[in-house]
């Protein structure tokens, strides 16, 4: 799909729809739709990976290509097993609430620079 559709896209599209599987978690009622719905999850999450991995080799330079992208990989590897690891811990201790109201206040100016700097990019494109 990441051939096809590209990178981005396909990125999109996988984690829109875990997102909404995720939602749809709230609402099950038997442990056997639970672990249906979470089986789909895992399965789009793995689909965004791949994505996620053809993006890393997309800026990885030719000549240093395998150091540079296993870097990137353990790296994105790393941050994703410790905030999931965090996140759990986290739940418990603080609540949901405030642990999503925290990572709002963490997240969101590193969201809004990404936004300007494509704001800028595609001011530039245009003139």
């Amino acid at each position: 799909m990441s051939d096809i559709w590209g990178r981005k896209i396909t990125l999109y599209i996988f984690m829109s729809i875990t997102a909404l599987f995720s939602v749809l978690m709230i609402f099950t009622n038997t442990w056997q739709i639970l672990a249906t719905v979470y089986g789909i999850i895992g399965f789009l999450h793995g689909g965004a990976f791949s994505a996620f991995s053809a993006m890393l080799m997309d800026v990885t330079n030719p000549k240093v290509a395998a150091t540079q992208y296993s870097i990137l990989t353990s790296l994105a590897n790393f941050g994703e097993m410790t905030s999931g690891g965090m996140s759990g811990t986290l739940v418990t201790m603080l609540g949901f609430s405030r642990v999503f109201l925290y990572s709002a206040w963490a997240l969101g100016p590193a969201l809004l620079i990404l936004y300007f700097i494509n704001l800028k990019k595609s001011k530039e494109m245009i003139t």
